[in-house]
């Protein structure tokens, strides 16, 4: 599993958003995986796409989540280089979970890798 680090995450056990910047190291999960969790909901009818993401916090007890309020929020992968600079990916963007740090329920976030071919189009326009 990866690590991911996840930007401006909710308190958890409340819907009160932070009015500081968060972070939280989550764990990706296999998209079958995540789909069992979610089963046959109105979220994913047809189960996680390729175009999704999930990630939650397997290692500590899923006690950190994004939470209402943090969708559009990014999801990194963290380089360490040798010349201590640092890197960081954005390898998703927060879209939806089942309320706030439930247990065994990860959140579900659009996967950046996906549209990158609509994003280049896009950002450069002009080229």
């Amino acid at each position: 599993m990866d690590k991911i680090h996840k930007k401006r995450i909710s308190e958890i056990n409340t819907y009160d958003p932070s009015n500081e910047l968060m972070k939280v190291k989550l764990q990706t999960i296999d998209n079958i995986k995540c789909s069992m969790a979610y089963g046959k909901t109105i979220a994913v009818p047809n189960g996680v796409s390729p175009s999704m993401i999930c990630a939650g916090d397997t290692l500590n007890h899923w006690k950190s989540d994004t939470c209402k309020g943090d969708s559009g929020g990014p999801i990194q992968i963290h380089h360490n280089f040798n010349d201590s600079s640092l890197l960081f990916d954005i390898v998703g963007i927060t879209s939806f979970g089942r309320s706030c740090a439930t247990e065994t329920i990860p959140g579900v976030y659009i996967r950046v890798s996906h549209y990158i071919d609509w994003i280049e189009e896009v950002v450069w326009l002009n080229s």
